[in-house]
């Protein structure tokens, strides 16, 4: 028998003991609960619905906030969730009721909020609405250090500026009719002088 017989022997001798060691361990440790639904541990999905719940979802919050929720139905935030710019479900609602006020996000974490989805980037174009926040700031004559919710509500984001522009636009009405008004004024006041003249050299 040459050594490379005996080599070849050797290993193979360690290739079954490593097989036969790996199925007796894993006879003896695999959870009974092993496959019940797939390839994991079916045991997992009770031990993580058995830990306390932290987050919830937009409808955990509809069933007190029915207003709001009207509001971010027609808006093109509907998708968001409540607990993106809010505190968590478990830090506002236990057992089904209030017991704290939930908070809202920092005056700087808000516009990075904001900004994840409308800071111009690379490859965000389109219908999206996009910015860039110095230029769009600036344009419109506001301080750097503005939150966006001054001019945006964060529910509904366009509710308040399409109502600020048909103030303006009222404004703006009112502006013109005054003007009409004026002119027309000093028509007839010129009609009249014109007349009251005529009446004196008569």
């Amino acid at each position: 028998m040459s050594w490379f017989d005996d080599y070849i022997k050797r290993l193979l001798f360690l290739l079954v003991s490593g097989a036969i060691i790996s199925v007796i361990a894993i006879m003896l440790f695999k959870p009974s609960s092993w496959g019940e639904y797939g390839n994991y541990r079916g045991d997992a999905l009770k031990a993580e619905a058995s830990k306390p719940m932290i987050y919830g979802d937009n409808r955990s919050c509809i069933s007190c906030h029915k207003e709001v929720n009207e509001l971010a139905r027609e808006s093109s935030h509907k998708r968001l969730s409540c607990e993106l710019c809010h505190t968590p479900l478990s830090e506002h609602v236990k057992d089904d009721k209030k017991f704290k006020d939930a908070v809202i996000v920092s005056k700087e974490r808000q516009n990075e909020l904001c900004l994840l989805c409308h800071k111009k980037v690379l490859g965000r174009e389109g219908d999206f609405p996009i910015i860039n926040p110095e230029k769009h700031l600036d344009i419109l004559e506001v301080k750097p250090n503005t939150t966006c919710n001054k001019c945006h509500t964060v529910h509904a984001p366009m509710e308040n500026i399409n109502y600020i522009k048909s103030l303006r636009e009222l404004r703006e009405k009112k502006r013109l009719l005054k003007e009409e008004q004026l002119i027309e004024a000093k028509e007839l006041e010129k009609i009249e002088r014109e007349k009251a003249k005529d009446l004196d050299e008569d």
